[in-house]
């Protein structure tokens, strides 16, 4: 009843936990905000006419971003294996693989 009320039903949606669950996490969050303002860093390498005096400039926020590419690999592994193994039938040997994936993404 009070999620078709515009002024009250949304919040309440989102803060009475059916919406908590469609939430990400505030780390994910913010390293997919993080991402995206490196990502425009280096699209912005790649437009400019002095690419040295950008590199220069902008030295830190670039070694941040190779940092955060080769780390997106890592998480993309990580989760293709959980994925392979989900896609199995599941065994304890099984479960406990995902078990230490699932807990070696949170770290």
């Amino acid at each position: 009843m009070l999620d078709s009320v515009p002024l009250i039903g949304k919040p309440l949606f989102w803060r009475m936990g059916r919406g908590t669950l469609m939430k990400d996490d505030i780390w994910d969050i913010r390293y997919s905000r993080e991402k995206k303002r490196l990502e425009k860093v280096g699209d912005r390498l790649e437009r400019t006419e002095n690419k040295r005096k950008f590199r220069v400039k902008n030295r830190a926020d670039l070694n941040r971003l190779a940092v955060m590419r080769s780390f997106q690999g890592v998480l993309n592994k990580n989760r293709r294996q959980q994925n392979l193994l989900e896609a199995k039938e599941p065994t304890s040997a099984i479960n406990e693989g995902l078990n230490r994936l699932r807990n070696s993404r949170k770290k």
